[in-house]
């Protein structure tokens, strides 16, 4: 696929009759004075009832993870390493491991905080423009060959950020919703090659949310349909958990045939 991921998303919003472009709603001359110094979000679905708001990954924040372990190289407990291996196997060997594993982690995710917080704001101002006291926000979050982005890492993130009870980090009010929408990696699942994962994410804020389910459901089904390939939906109540599913780089496979979706509230 030529076109980025982020243009083909802006364009599958064109295409479907249920969005609406928020800029092009404020040309209206009705919300000129309401949208002074205010941010907002990117579109209006479903008759106003679905706020969204587009986050695209572009930057690669891999060279952090090289800067910090440059700081214990030289350390009598740091092991020797014969070419490349993996980050964990390296920590696992330090005694505090964890803790620079949660320090890499923190640094390399900031973009995904930012971005996150920005959406918050966008959310509040966005009713406050349109005056929607019962819209949802959904917040949708785009990687499309970042690969240090894998969908743990960002799962790990935005919850934290959503359940957050912390003085430090406060919870996020207004974001009901994150979908994370990947092709840096895809779902290692049974019988299903290829699967592009599609993450849904539930605020643990949000209370009455029965109606969201099929507009969502139809939401995903058109943007499957939009990039020419079939929904597979994953029967999550048959798991354990949602971390037995895991995932693989995208750079070394065939061309995709498969979105995978798989749906589920922050812990």
């Amino acid at each position: 696929m030529s076109v980025s991921l982020e243009n083909r998303f802006h364009s599958f919003m064109k295409s479907v009759s249920f969005a609406e472009s928020i800029d092009a709603l404020l040309l209206d001359e009705t919300y000129k004075e309401r949208q002074k110094d205010k941010k907002r979000a990117d579109y209006l679905l479903f008759d106003r009832k679905l706020i969204l708001e587009l986050k695209s990954l572009v930057k690669d924040p891999s060279s952090k993870v090289e800067e910090e372990i440059d700081k214990h190289r030289n350390r009598e407990d740091f092991p020797l390493i014969y070419g490349q291996t993996d980050l964990q196997k390296i920590l696992k060997h330090l005694p505090d491991g964890e803790s620079i594993n949660r320090r890499i982690h923190r640094d390399i995710t900031r973009s995904v905080e930012k971005g996150l917080r920005s959406a918050d704001k966008q959310f509040v101002d966005t009713k406050y423009i349109f005056e929607l006291i019962e819209s949802i926000s959904l917040l949708v979050v785009l990687n499309q060959d970042i690969e240090i982005f894998s969908p743990e890492v960002l799962l790990s993130r935005l919850s934290q950020h959503l359940c957050s009870s912390l003085p430090s980090s406060p919870r996020l009010e207004n974001v009901d919703f994150v979908w994370i929408i990947s092709e840096s990696h895809l779902c290692v699942v049974p019988n299903i090659p290829n699967a592009f994962p599609s993450i849904l994410l539930k605020s643990p804020n949000l209370k009455q949310h029965e109606w969201f389910a099929p507009l969502f459901e139809k939401l995903q089904l058109e943007w499957a349909r939009f990039n020419g390939l079939p929904l597979v939906q994953l029967n999550m109540e048959s798991m354990e958990s949602p971390s037995n599913i895991s995932f693989r780089s995208a750079k070394v496979e065939e061309p995709k045939t498969t979105i995978q979706a798989r749906r589920f509230s922050a812990p």
